[in-house]
């Protein structure tokens, strides 16, 4: 199961990564400085994230297959044809978050006998997509 646990954690980190990077290119008006910095540097991280995951995956001895379609996606959303307004991006960047570290945190406890790596690594995903779903909430406040 781990396995393919990870591959769809990497495939939905891709696309919220895409999706991220997208906003920071897009971001406009007043709050275009703090939100492009943010955005920029959340995206760098999940870059980052996504690697970490590939290598676990093949750690375990199993090929990596992404792809940067939304198609099986189940907590990242399609990346909207026009983008929207700065602080609509800021919550929906936001609950995609949120969706992802539950999914790590359910998985992590799932794993956690069979393949405690994983399962560490999930934890650490969840806590890294909690602390990024509060960031971009507090621009909302």
């Amino acid at each position: 199961m781990p396995p393919k646990i990870l591959q769809n954690l990497l495939h939905e980190s891709i696309v919220l990564s895409l999706k991220t990077q997208n906003f920071h290119w897009n971001v406009e008006g007043p709050h275009f400085g703090p939100l492009h910095a943010l955005f920029g540097t959340q995206y760098e991280s999940l870059q980052e994230a996504i690697d970490i995951i590939a290598e676990r995956i093949r750690a375990l001895d199993e090929c990596v297959h992404p792809h940067n379609s939304n198609e099986g996606c189940q907590a990242v959303d399609p990346i909207p044809a026009k983008p929207p307004k700065p602080l609509k991006m800021v919550e929906i960047l936001a609950v995609e978050n949120e969706k992802l570290a539950y999914f790590c945190s359910v998985t992590s406890q799932k794993t956690a006998e069979e393949d405690p790596a994983t399962s560490n690594l999930l934890a650490e995903r969840q806590m890294a997509h909690q602390k990024a779903a509060w960031m971009l909430r507090s621009h909302l406040r």
